[in-house]
């Protein structure tokens, strides 16, 4: 499994179970949007690549 995120953001920590694969990311910049797709082959050789988009916004304050 290989993940791959656009300049801008970082993508660390994958994992991976049987029927889900996770990364996180961090990194950009509000109201921007970015590219991010993972690359997976599995035991039996076969191979898939998916692919998403982020789009970065701004942080919101909290008040309690």
């Amino acid at each position: 499994m290989t993940w791959t995120a656009a300049t801008g953001l970082t993508a660390a920590l994958p994992t991976h179970t049987a029927t889900a694969a996770t990364v996180w990311l961090s990194g950009g910049v509000p109201g921007e949007q970015y590219a991010v797709s993972c690359h997976v082959r599995t035991s039996a050789g076969r191979e898939d690549d998916k692919g998403f988009f982020v789009k970065i916004k701004t942080p919101q304050s909290l008040t309690l």
